[in-house]
C-alpha cells in the first residue's frame, strides 16, 4: 500500500534480469507468475522493486531452488502368476524419494482395449522410491487373453506435479 494513494509499479526480478511487471492501484496486492524456463534443481535469486513515481524502493534478495523431475529407472515387467504381470521401477528424485506422489501405469493391447492402474510410490529411503503394480491380470479387461503381448506405460508424479514416462512390452503368460 502506498501511504498516499499513488499507483505504484511492481517489477519482479530473477537473477537480476527483469521478468515481469504489475501495477496496483492505491492499494492491494502486486502478483507475478514467473512462465520462464528455469532449469531444473538450480538456485536463484529473487527481487522485487516498486516505484510510486516518486520512490523506488527494492527488496531484500531471496534466494529458491527449482524442483528436479523424477526418472524412471529399471522399469521390469516380470511373470506373476497364472496370467499375471508384476510391474515394478525404481524411481529417482533427487528432491527425495518422498517427493514421488503417484504411479500410474496404462495398459494396452494395440487394438483400443486399455486398462489404467494407479498406485503410491513407496520412499524407500535418499532419493529413490518404488513404484510396483503386482497381479495385473488378462482377466482385468475381457477382451484380452493369456499370451497377449501388451504396452505398458508407467508415469509417476512428484508433489509439485513435474512427470516422467517409459514404456516396455509385455506378455501375459499362460501358467507359471
Amino acid at each position: 500500500d502506498d501511504s498516499d494513494g499513488d499507483t505504484l509499479t511492481v517489477d519482479f526480478y530473477v537473477d537480476g534480469q527483469k521478468q515481469g511487471t504489475d501495477i496496483v492501484y492505491g492499494s492491494g496486492t502486486a502478483t507475478y507468475t514467473l512462465n520462464s524456463n528455469l532449469n531444473e534443481g538450480q538456485n536463484y535469486d529473487f527481487s522485487v522493486q516498486v516505484d510510486d513515481g516518486s520512490t523506488v524502493v527494492s527488496s531484500n534478495t531471496q534466494d529458491f531452488t527449482t524442483n528436479y523431475r523424477p526418472e524412471i529407472q529399471n522399469l521390469q515387467v516380470l511373470d506373476s502368476s497364472s496370467h499375471s504381470l508384476d510391474i515394478s521401477s525404481e524411481i529417482i528424485d533427487q528432491d527425495g524419494g518422498g517427493h514421488v506422489d503417484e504411479c500410474d501405469l496404462r495398459v494396452s493391447d494395440g487394438e483400443g482395449n486399455i486398462e489404467t492402474y494407479q498406485s503410491q510410490a513407496q520412499p524407500q529411503g535418499g532419493d529413490e522410491a518404488l513404484c510396483t503394480f503386482n497381479s495385473v491380470s488378462y482377466d482385468d479387461n475381457s477382451q484380452w487373453s493369456h499370451l497377449e503381448d501388451v504396452s505398458l506405460e508407467l508415469t509417476v508424479s512428484d508433489a509439485q506435479g513435474l512427470q516422467d514416462s517409459s514404456s516396455e512390452t509385455g506378455e501375459f503368460p499362460n501358467h507359471k
